[in-house]
């Protein structure tokens, strides 16, 4: 993930706003969904871009919309069981410059955000029965849970 990214932050989450967009209201699922994340930039590991400074405040599209109604029901859109960051809590976020919009998004989908606190794993995803909608399986769950526990000893070692 280092590699692959080139912005590496520790933040924390201020507000969000969710955007949820359907061709029609005939159409039940819709074509396109995300929450962008306002976050303040706490402590920077990484930047290629040499464009952050430390108390920046950033906005972060993350793949995820909540309480969307389909169908009579209130339902969370995720891919992968993706969780979406907690307003006041802070993260490790492995980030690259968005191609459509003055904002960050996630280097990669499902790798790229890890709570700061030590967070059991059952609370790092989604529950299956949460998330109605999601396009992929749980096979990162543990890749992402066995990255988790290194991201913090490492950032542990060096505080």
């Amino acid at each position: 993930m280092e590699n692959t990214s080139p912005i590496i932050v520790e933040v924390v989450k201020n507000d969000e706003k969710q955007t949820v967009t359907k061709e029609s209201e005939q159409n039940t699922m819709p074509t396109e969904f995300y929450t962008m994340s306002g976050v303040t930039i706490k402590n920077i590991q990484k930047d290629a871009t040499n464009t952050l400074k430390i108390s920046d405040k950033i906005k972060v599209m993350e793949d995820v919309a909540t309480n969307v109604p389909i169908d009579r029901k209130k339902i969370t859109l995720t891919l992968d069981y993706y969780k979406k960051m907690e307003i006041g809590k802070s993260y490790y976020l492995y980030l690259r410059h968005s191609t459509s919009g003055d904002n960050y998004v996630p280097s990669n989908a499902f790798l790229s955000k890890y709570p700061v606190s030590k967070v059991p794993k059952n609370e790092l995803f989604l529950a299956e029965n949460n998330a109605i909608y999601h396009l992929e399986n749980t096979d990162y769950q543990d890749l992402y849970a066995d990255l988790y526990a290194k991201i913090l000893q490492q950032n542990e070692e060096t505080e």
